[in-house]
């Protein structure tokens, strides 16, 4: 079981957290000398401690992904070397904390004579838990389709398949057996398309 830090369950099951902890993080990056929201010098420690718990909150984030990562995509085969996390291959693979949070995910990927699968774990408040899987040759065409991925469906943005629908719902906890009939599935998938080379 992965236990859900209680900043990322405020945030995804309450909006006006989501709302105070968008505004902090937004107010922090536009401003370095006004404090929004604080009038008087009796307020400052207040501000300070909500600053801090909507910081605390994408750190938590990346971390919780990070776990429910490593419990759900399982079984990658051996040859498949893991790239590097201080090398990440673009910048929205980078799993620093706040590419994390902006994209939403953590993502891997891993590479195998001249091809690469990436990896995903999401969170978002709209789609809920899902796994996100791309398989690359050399010159970076995708390799998968439609039709070897039954219940993905492939970003608009990205050449990512997302799994569709919820898996499991957010909550204290996570169990991420669920989630193995979906990660057999994509890796089967992916055996597949490279067999078809």
């Amino acid at each position: 079981m992965i236990e859900v830090p209680q900043s990322v369950l405020a945030y995804f099951q309450n909006r006006d957290v989501e709302t105070a902890v968008d505004h902090l993080l937004a107010t922090d990056k536009a401003s370095k000398t006004k404090l929004a929201g604080v009038e008087r010098w009796e307020h400052l420690p207040g501000y300070y401690r909500a600053n801090l718990a909507a910081r605390q909150t994408p750190v938590e984030f990346a971390i919780l992904l990070e776990a429910l990562w490593c419990a759900v995509w399982t079984g990658v085969p051996a040859a498949w070397r893991a790239c590097p996390p201080a090398e990440p291959a673009r910048p929205d693979l980078a799993v620093n904390v706040t590419t994390v949070w902006e994209q939403g995910c953590f993502d891997r990927r891993f590479e195998v004579d001249g091809m690469a699968i990436e990896l995903a774990v999401a969170l978002s408040t709209n789609e809920g838990i899902q796994l996100g899987v791309v398989l690359y040759d050399a010159e970076e065409n995708t390799l998968l389709t439609d039709d070897a991925l039954p219940g993905w469906s492939k970003s608009e943005d990205y050449d990512t398949y997302w799994t569709d629908g919820e898996i499991v719902p957010l909550a204290a906890t996570i169990d991420p057996s669920p989630f193995q009939a979906r990660v057999q599935g994509a890796l089967s998938a992916v055996d597949r398309a490279l067999k078809m080379r």
